[in-house]
């Protein structure tokens, strides 16, 4: 109405932990953006269907920073771990992470590289870390869930 766009739905309570950042700049409680990703056969794919069902765990970053998240072990809600490399890295990972690439990185300006988020089932952001912060605020999200689950 009168050409003004409707504003992103966001959550403001719920199974989400703060980052800090004001509700007009946090991505979380929003939809994750849905970039296309290129997977280790090459196929082109929505982000969307690689993080599938369920909850997941997704790292914008380097290949070495995989290790920080690669211990994950939050048995009541079994996250996927998702690692989105610079389009043409190759480096190797540890085992169980899924691996997929950028294709455009211009598709990617809403999701900040070296950082990690926690996804909900409904792909909206429950936690948005910095990579440095992640070993020190993973106690936060183990009470997040011990508090939901």
């Amino acid at each position: 109405a009168q050409m003004k766009f409707k504003p992103s739905p966001r959550f403001a309570k719920g199974f989400l932990l703060p980052d800090g950042r004001s509700a007009r700049r946090t991505l979380v409680g929003r939809l994750l953006p849905q970039p296309k990703v290129e997977l280790e056969n090459g196929a082109s794919v929505p982000l969307d269907d690689v993080l599938g069902q369920g909850f997941s765990i997704l790292l914008r970053g380097a290949a070495a920073d995989a290790s920080a998240i690669s211990r994950v072990e939050w048995d009541a809600i079994v996250p996927k771990i998702v690692l989105v490399l610079p389009a043409g890295d190759f480096s190797p990972v540890p085992a169980g992470i899924i691996v997929t690439r950028e294709l455009d990185p211009r598709d990617w300006n809403a999701i900040p590289a070296g950082h990690v988020f926690v996804l909900r089932p409904d792909h909206y952001v429950a936690a948005c870390i910095k990579l440095g912060e992640w070993a020190k605020r993973q106690s936060e999200i183990d009470a997040l869930i011990a508090a939901t689950f």
